[in-house]
């Protein structure tokens, strides 16, 4: 995927939401900007936090990235779970003490309440009650100050209103960032201008 120039901006207190159709480019960016997960990825510009540019070291140390998992068993402890699906994802040739030294650091991440907190598909395969539960827990961390951004497929329209601001992406490109309630007017009037 091809994402040639993103510009934005996100506060603090704010809850963004990532939104395109599949392979848009959602995931990319957001690999692109918690600068993880870059495999082939070749990223240019500038990561900035409070102005000033941050290094992908002092990135990882002030955020949070919560990946998309599709696959989760009640039973499982919240580190069980993690172990899981660090055996399961994670590339053959990674030995696994690496993998369980990746869990350790994750659960340590969550849990030195990081001001930047990335999802990637937090949504992803629950019911509309539950989305809606974990949408509400990100809003309400966003309301303490936490700059939480997320991507997220075709959200109900009460998770919608949620969002502080939205990012739409089509084809690797930003076609509306702006606050989540002007997006509908923003489009309606595209649409009367592609029409006339």
């Amino acid at each position: 995927m091809y994402i040639p120039i993103v510009t934005g901006i996100v506060r603090s207190g704010e809850l963004l939401a990532i939104m395109g159709a599949s392979g848009s480019g959602k995931t990319t960016l957001m690999n692109a900007m918690t600068m993880r997960n870059l495999g082939k990825l070749k990223v240019s510009g500038r990561f900035m936090v409070n102005g000033k540019t941050v290094k992908r070291s002092a990135l990882t140390g002030m955020s949070a990235y919560i990946q998309q998992e599709d696959l989760f068993i009640g039973t499982l402890t919240v580190r069980e779970h993690l172990r899981f699906q660090a055996l399961l994802r994670m590339d053959k040739e990674i030995k696994y003490q690496q993998r369980m030294e990746r869990v350790e650091q994750l659960i340590q991440e969550v849990l030195t309440d990081p001001p930047l907190l990335f999802c990637d598909e937090p949504t992803s395969g629950l019911d509309s009650y539950m989305a809606q539960q974990v949408v509400s827990l990100m809003k309400s961390l966003a309301e303490k100050g936490k700059t939480v951004v997320s991507t997220i497929h075709q959200p109900s329209s009460e998770v919608f209103v949620m969002f502080d601001q939205i990012l739409l992406l089509a084809e690797g490109r930003i076609a509306f960032l702006g606050q989540a309630h002007r997006a509908i007017s923003f489009f309606r009037q595209y649409v009367a201008l592609s029409n006339s």
